[in-house]
């Protein structure tokens, strides 16, 4: 193989290593919490992950990500609560419903308890679905 050769395969080589190490660069910072291709949110972590909703009382939860909008709709479960408000482009506060108020097509039927058990949790903006995390609902004032 001449020189010239070599060197162009070298080039080649060092040139597609570096490209795939650019990619892979831009890959971890998505997944780290940078915005999502679509533009949609992307959640990192929720606080805390464990809700107790037995005494009836407002338990607040923070969702941390990114791609909030100004008013945003939560959907916990089957759940769904519309406008809720972002701190800033990276935090979301919400009260943690108590009962099935945000329950669609649920009619005029009285309110009932929510039950404990795990809920997937995803934000709804203008730039469409978050991923989702879980959140452990706690009720120890189920009917056993």
């Amino acid at each position: 193989m001449n020189d010239d050769r070599l060197r162009s395969w070298h080039r080649a080589r060092f040139t597609v290593s570096a490209l795939a190490a650019i990619t892979l660069l831009a890959a971890c910072r998505a997944r780290a919490g940078g915005a999502s291709p679509s533009g949609a949110p992307l959640l990192t972590r929720l606080a805390p992950e464990r809700v107790d909703i037995s005494g009836g009382a407002v338990v607040e939860l923070t969702v941390f990500g990114t791609g909030f909008d100004s008013l945003n709709t939560v959907h916990l479960g089957r759940l769904v609560v519309p406008a809720v408000r972002r701190l800033n482009d990276s935090t979301m506060r919400f009260a943690v419903p108590t009962d099935d108020r945000f329950l669609p097509n649920r009619g005029g039927a009285p309110l009932a308890p929510l039950t404990g058990g795990m809920y997937d949790l995803r934000i709804e903006s203008t730039k469409g679905m978050s991923n989702t995390l879980r959140v452990m609902l706690v009720n120890s004032r189920e009917a056993r």
